[in-house]
C-alpha cells in the first residue's frame, strides 16, 4: 500500500512539473507571437525588475497600445514575466 501510494505521489509531482513546463512554454509562445510585433525578446525578457503590479500595469499600457490579449492573458503574462525575474 505505501510502495503504490509513493508511486501515485511521484507521478503526480512529474506531472505538476510537466504541466508547469508547458504552461511556461505556452506563454512563452504567446508572449513571442503578440509582444514581439513591437519589441524583441531581449528587451521583452531583460526587463528591469519589477513588482507584479507593474508588470500589470505595463501589460496593460500594452493592451492599450494594440497588443492583442484578453484578460485572462493579460493576468499571465503578467505573472510569468515577474516569474522570470525571481529564478
Amino acid at each position: 500500500m505505501k510502495k503504490s501510494a509513493l508511486v501515485l505521489f511521484g507521478l503526480g509531482i512529474l506531472f505538476a512539473l510537466s504541466t508547469s513546463a508547458l504552461a511556461s512554454d505556452n506563454m512563452k509562445a504567446l508572449i513571442d507571437q503578440r509582444c514581439t510585433m513591437c519589441h524583441t525578446s531581449e528587451r521583452i525578457y531583460n526587463a528591469p525588475p519589477k513588482s507584479l503590479d507593474q508588470w500589470r500595469e505595463t501589460v496593460l499600457m500594452m493592451v492599450v497600445n494594440g497588443a492583442a490579449l484578453d484578460n485572462a492573458q493579460m493576468e499571465s503574462v503578467a505573472q510569468y514575466l515577474y516569474s522570470l525575474q525571481n529564478k
